[in-house]
């Protein structure tokens, strides 16, 4: 799997979070260390970006992620699982008109409308 960042994209974020040492694709399926928010029951695939600004291991668990991918922003972090809702190329773009962070796929097209930003 490759998961490309557009140079649009890593922009946005490291304007939001200018230093961090971790990054994880989170998809959210209510089985994730970071307790952002309340999971709901829906139809829509979630994904969130989190960037830990301190990575140590010992304070969170990260054993549900197994996979990473590279990227232009270092290694990211993601559930095995998580995978059966992304493309073998898929893309974290932004959108300036709404101004978001999507998850595009060649095969899907849109996977994720809106990539929400968390700092952890």
């Amino acid at each position: 799997m490759e998961l490309v960042i557009s140079e649009e994209a890593k922009d946005y974020i490291e304007k939001k979070v200018p230093s961090y040492q971790k990054v994880v694709l989170d998809f959210e399926d209510g089985d994730s260390p970071f307790k952002i928010n309340a999971s709901s029951c829906g139809l829509d695939v979630g994904f969130r970006l989190v960037l830990l600004q301190d990575a140590d291991e010992s304070k969170l668990d990260f054993s549900n992620y197994q996979s990473t991918v590279n990227t232009s922003m270092g290694e990211v972090y993601l559930k095995e699982s998580s995978k059966l809702y992304l493309d073998d190329n898929t893309r974290l773009v932004f959108d300036p008109k709404y101004m978001r962070l999507q998850l595009k796929g060649d095969n899907s097209g849109t996977i994720a409308n809106s990539v929400e930003i968390y700092e952890a």
